[in-house]
């Protein structure tokens, strides 16, 4: 039996929620992943609600505390396999709606798409 293609798409970089999905599918046998990320310039933005949907229930924080950790993750936040402790190729595009990604997600040939926390996609990326 061929393996599940499955392909993940998100933007404004990796965070928790997200690696633990592309994580869980990533070590199913039956499953080849990639993951497509589409870099956003709001990355701080994306940082500050990851901060506050991980530590929300921990008391209130000053404006010092969560700008250094988004500082910290900005300094030491690569979107790459390896930092992020998953096993699975990651693809970093500009566009996600751009001829280079489309082009770069019909050669992975995916059975499966997966939008995770991404904008509304235009229909020639399925195509």
């Amino acid at each position: 039996m061929d393996r599940l293609s499955v392909v993940f798409l998100t933007n404004g970089g990796i965070g928790a929620y997200q690696r633990e999905v592309i994580k869980s599918l990533s070590e199913d046998q039956d499953v080849k992943m990639h993951v497509v990320v589409e870099k956003t310039g709001r990355k701080e933005d994306n940082l500050i609600r990851e901060f506050f949907r991980l530590y929300s229930d921990h008391g209130l924080y000053s404006f010092t505390y969560v700008y250094n950790f988004v500082r910290s993750k900005l300094e030491n936040n690569s979107d790459t396999s390896q930092d992020l402790g998953l096993d699975v190729p990651i693809h970093s595009v500009d566009d996600i709606h751009s001829e280079t990604s489309v082009q770069l997600i019909k050669e992975l040939n995916p059975d499966l798409g997966i939008i995770y926390g991404h904008r509304i996609i235009q229909p020639k990326v399925f195509e």
